[in-house]
């Protein structure tokens, strides 16, 4: 039967995943350097960051689709910069924020440990989404294509980098870190509120 069948246009598709563990395929699949750095990023000569870096991207690069995402245990310095940036972002979120993000927000402060003085776990967040949304968050080693980040979003992952606040030390990555971290709080809220800001 099969010799009488005529294919007309037969075309290429490129590969996507079609089951959530195939998305361990894609997650080191990055765009950006993943713990390489380029010598002109401000982290290049920084030994601290280069190493904080470095355990981040192993962290993602060995988590699976059916696993918990590893803790990472924050230092005092990262806290500290975390607080600070917590100090800035409370007064702008009061100023400019909607009702529901500020709702949101409150909900993500007693369930997945936002605080001035405790930096959110992925698998806290993770585990807080899958309950109200269905949705999960998974490690990324660094910034994925579009497509990629689209395929994740299929199967309901959300995918992260996970960034230490070493990060922020670095003043020239201070706003494109903050941003994402801005970014990414923001979408985890609309998904839980399916709410936008003002």
């Amino acid at each position: 039967m099969t010799d009488k069948l005529l294919i007309l246009d037969e075309k290429e598709v490129q590969w996507f995943p079609r089951h959530i563990s195939e998305l361990d395929l894609i997650a080191d699949r990055t765009l950006d350097a993943g713990d390489d750095l380029e010598s002109d990023h401000p982290g290049f000569h920084d030994q601290v960051y280069r190493k904080r870096r470095s355990i981040l991207t192993q962290v993602a690069s060995k988590h699976t689709w059916n696993q918990p995402i590893e803790r990472i245990e924050y230092t005092k310095d990262e806290i500290d910069t975390w607080g600070i940036v917590w100090d800035r972002m409370e007064n702008l979120l009061e100023q400019y924020a909607c009702k529901q993000y500020l709702h949101s927000f409150n909900l993500m402060k007693q369930h997945c440990g936002y605080s001035r003085d405790s930096i959110p776990q992925q698998e806290d967040i993770s585990q807080f989404l899958k309950q109200r949304t269905n949705f999960k968050m998974r490690p990324v080693s660094g910034l994925l294509s579009s497509r990629d980040f689209l395929n994740g979003l299929a199967f309901r992952v959300f995918s992260r980098r996970n960034t230490s606040a070493t990060t922020l030390n670095h003043c020239i990555h201070l706003n494109q870190t903050f941003a994402t971290n801005y970014w990414v709080t923001h979408l985890c809220l609309q998904i839980v509120t399916l709410r936008t800001f003002r």
